[in-house]
């Protein structure tokens, strides 16, 4: 086949996709406008690049949410006993995002802010964009404030790449067709891995050297809307998770120690810790999680026989928290 026949064929099998992609019930058809440039060219989104207040704040691992969406309710019984419904104003859906150790200084200053109770509403957008960075179509929203933070379950046996989760409720949202404009790209930046983190608490920095896995931990407060529906910084207070932490039996008569104080002869004995996130070297601090007035109330050894190493888990509970990056 000669090489006019192959372009003719390959342009014909694209226009077919594109056709079948318009044409077959259950496609996202603003999730095809988005990944559309102006001219109709189809666009292979690659890149999730998020902007804060019109500022380049990274590249996302992964977006979800931020479109509006009709609010249904019941409209009473008809006399055929049919139940009418009809819409009943708007509201969006959370957005969530996700991201690594390379995005932006806004995009961590959220989640700092979130947890020193200072959030405050933002504007921001998502740029759809495919692997040279040419828009394909983008999402712009007003009026966001954070209401959540995922920090990832950290083990030291993972290889995995580790990524923050923020998740925000928003006031106003459009999505636009993109015009293929090019981006501009994001600093590029070593990922952290899940691997690569340090455990410190008072009185147990031996133990906690042997920390060999932390649980997620997922940080939630309630917001409270205006009367028109946009978000507000009126807030309530954060619901911080139990710190949960397996550690090796080797070295953990210090924490047996403090759970015994604690609730076995009841004394109060609540402590400070954090724990810090590393580059490669296990040397650079990239981020710290600070837990303030820690309070051990469960303790349990795994049962295990002579070829592994047995293991503690703890359980701690934490009264406030914050997040820095150096």
């Amino acid at each position: 086949m000669n090489s006019d026949r192959r372009s003719f064929f390959k342009t014909l099998g694209s226009a077919a996709a594109a056709a079948a992609a318009v044409s077959v019930p259950g496609i996202n058809q603003a999730a095809v406008a988005a990944v559309s440039s102006g001219d109709g060219r189809a666009f292979n989104v690659q890149r999730n690049l998020l902007e804060i207040e019109g500022a380049p704040s990274g590249d996302l691992a992964s977006v979800n949410g931020g479109y509006p969406m009709g609010i249904v309710v019941d409209d009473g019984i008809d006399q055929g006993g049919v139940m009418r419904k009809r819409l009943a104003g708007v509201k969006h859906k959370d957005l969530e995002l996700s991201g690594g150790a390379g995005m932006g200084p806004k995009f961590f200053q959220l989640i700092s802010d979130f947890l020193s109770l200072q959030s405050q509403t933002f504007n921001g957008a998502v740029s759809y964009s495919d692997a040279k960075f040419r828009e394909g179509g983008r999402l712009d929203f007003t009026d966001a404030v954070v209401h959540s933070v995922r920090i990832p379950a950290m083990d030291a046996s993972s290889k995995a790449v580790g990524h923050f989760g923020v998740t925000c409720r928003v006031g106003r949202s459009t999505r636009e067709k993109g015009d293929g404009s090019k981006s501009t790209p994001p600093a590029k930046a070593k990922p952290w891995q899940l691997s690569n983190f340090r455990v410190s608490i008072n009185g147990l920095e031996s133990t906690m050297s042997l920390t060999t896995r932390v649980e997620s931990l997922v940080i939630r407060q309630e917001i409270f809307p205006t009367a028109s529906g946009a978000a507000a910084v009126d807030a309530g207070p954060l619901q911080i998770p139990d710190l949960v932490l397996t550690v090796s039996e080797q070295r953990s008569e210090p924490l047996y120690d403090w759970f015994e104080n604690m609730v076995e002869k009841e004394n109060p004995d609540e402590r400070d810790g954090k724990i810090e996130l590393l580059a490669s070297d296990f040397q650079t601090v990239l981020f710290t999680i600070n837990f303030f007035n820690l309070g051990i109330w469960w303790l349990a050894t795994e049962d295990g026989d002579g070829s592994i190493l047995r293991r503690v888990t703890a359980k701690m509970y934490c009264e406030r928290m914050s997040f820095t990056r150096p």
